[in-house]
């Protein structure tokens, strides 16, 4: 996944990625962008090793990488990107619109 073309998903906290992996609708090849999770965020900088796992439970850990502003683990598998930071916070470029 040097390249990515395909849809992105857009979240505020690593429990709406939960919700939308348990109802099915990611697509492999997919980006999920998961912000509120860092120090800016809440609580702490969470580690989002539980959305991850969901996601290679369901066969998607090779196929579908995700961003946050939180961080991962060793155990972390496929394309992730941690601590990535949130501009908007500081008034900088806001990648989404109002909310992320």
């Amino acid at each position: 996944m040097l390249k990515h073309t395909g849809r992105q998903w857009f979240f505020d906290s690593e429990e709406d990625v939960r919700r939308f992996l348990l109802e099915s609708r990611i697509e492999p090849g997919s980006v999920w962008w998961c912000g509120n999770e860092g120090p800016k965020g809440g609580p702490g900088m969470r580690e989002m090793s539980i959305s991850r796992s969901h996601a290679g439970g369901m066969g998607l850990h090779r196929s579908v990488a995700m961003v946050t502003d939180g961080r991962y683990s060793g155990a972390t598998r496929g394309p992730c990107i941690g601590h990535s930071a949130r501009r908007q916070w500081e008034g900088g470029a806001n990648l989404r619109g109002p909310k992320w």
